[in-house]
């Protein structure tokens, strides 16, 4: 059953900021409650974040469906989905009991152990499974400002005497190297601000 979490206020310390072993089992719920509150609710909708024109452009839509619907007990629902040869399939989805119409779907010890933003989903077949994969393969990282910072680099580290080319090329194989790593994807001891250094 889920803890009925008092009146919240924002912790001083971020919940990702600690680890789940060092949560004594009297802060269990309020642990809990924090995450649900600092990473779990989709607090607002924007048009740059969420918003997209549905109808022709006539209408804004979140594209995560919030707000949702309460719910008062966690249930399976099933959902027609389109296929190209017209067939009858439908996909399995998840909705936890919430009575908060902007939290996201969770599980409880999965999202106290993990401490950052997880949604669960039921997989029952090998299209649903395959389908979560390349959806999140194919996901758009979010990029942070590097081409503006490798540029800023670029133009103070060349000198009358430098190969520009070399210098242009040692920056860009730094800055592009890797993809972009999400704050969920990163342990928090490792989150830092970048720096590119010639």
């Amino acid at each position: 059953m889920r803890p009925i979490c008092p009146p919240w206020v924002r912790p001083q310390i971020h919940p990702f900021q600690r680890s789940y072993k060092d949560i004594l089992n009297t802060d269990i719920d309020s642990d809990y409650c924090d995450l649900l509150n600092m990473v779990q609710r989709h607090t607002r909708c924007s048009t740059f974040y969420c918003l997209k024109k549905r109808n022709h452009g006539i209408e804004l839509k979140c594209r995560f469906i919030f707000p949702i619907k309460h719910c008062s007990q966690t249930k399976l629902a099933f959902e027609p989905i389109q296929t190209k040869g017209k067939k009858n399939q439908y996909r399995a989805r998840i909705i936890t009991a919430k009575n908060d119409s902007r939290l996201n779907n969770n599980q409880h010890l999965q999202l106290q152990g993990w401490r950052a933003n997880c949604d669960i989903q039921v997989v029952i077949d090998h299209y649903a499974c395959v389908a979560y994969l390349t959806k999140y393969a194919a996901k758009g990282e979010p990029h942070i400002p590097l081409l503006k910072i490798a540029f800023n680099t670029i133009v103070s580290s060349i000198t009358n005497n430098s190969n520009p080319n070399r210098v242009f090329k040692k920056v860009i194989m730094k800055t592009l190297g890797e993809r972009d790593f999400s704050v969920q994807e990163v342990p928090p001891s490792f989150i830092e601000i970048p720096q590119i250094l010639v």
